[in-house]
């Protein structure tokens, strides 16, 4: 009787053990407000907002230079801002969103250089559920291989894919967009760069 009473105790631990290994997985990491913020199935930023202002509050005061974010309608100075979807064809001059892709995009937040925008173009997505964010990538690449380019060509582009529901795009000078690169896997360490390419005209 005392040996069957061990081994019941001693299941037991195991099972409890076993069972609090399982509640201390690494899916995902969780900061103070409970945001998932690695892993999978985890939500990095609450909007796409969220994800270029974060980004751009890496930026240090030398590192600056102009900007406005947002739309014509809806322009701020110095921050990024939200962008109007509604507004599809200044989407596709502005940001090169395909038009058939802008229903696949729930929110979308910009920055702009404040005196060229092949200085400095960059815009955040966030995907409607379902959209795989590479794919959604890799036709952003694609844009930005056949733009027509106005006012000179940028040098290089940066694509990357934040989480599961986000993607950066971004064109201009070469030294901004490394900086950028810098800051983006700064802020987001597990972002992945898709694409840094030079454009050739």
């Amino acid at each position: 009787m005392k040996k069957l009473m061990t081994l019941i105790l001693t299941l037991t631990m195991v099972a409890a053990i076993a069972a609090g290994c399982a509640g201390n997985g690494n899916d995902s990491t969780t900061d103070d407000t409970g945001t998932g913020t690695t892993g999978t199935n985890t939500q990095v930023a609450a909007s796409a907002l969220e994800v270029l202002t974060t980004i751009w509050a890496g930026f240090t005061e030398e590192e600056r230079f102009p900007v406005y974010g947002g739309d014509g309608e809806n322009m701020v100075n110095g921050a990024p801002g939200n962008y109007n979807l509604q507004d599809a064809q200044s989407l596709g001059v502005q940001l090169l969103v395909p038009a058939d892709q802008v229903q696949n995009i729930t929110e979308a937040a910009s920055l702009f250089h404040g005196m060229m925008s092949n200085n400095f173009s960059c815009g955040v997505f966030r995907l409607a559920q379902g959209v795989s964010a590479v794919a959604f990538a890799d036709t952003m690449y694609g844009a930005v291989e056949h733009a027509q380019w106005l006012c000179g060509t940028p040098e290089k582009t940066l694509i990357a894919v934040i989480g599961e529901e986000y993607v950066l795009m971004a064109f201009g000078l070469e030294s901004v967009l490394d900086l950028l690169q810098t800051k983006l896997t700064a802020a987001y360490p597990d972002a992945q760069v898709k694409y840094v390419q030079t454009i050739t005209g």
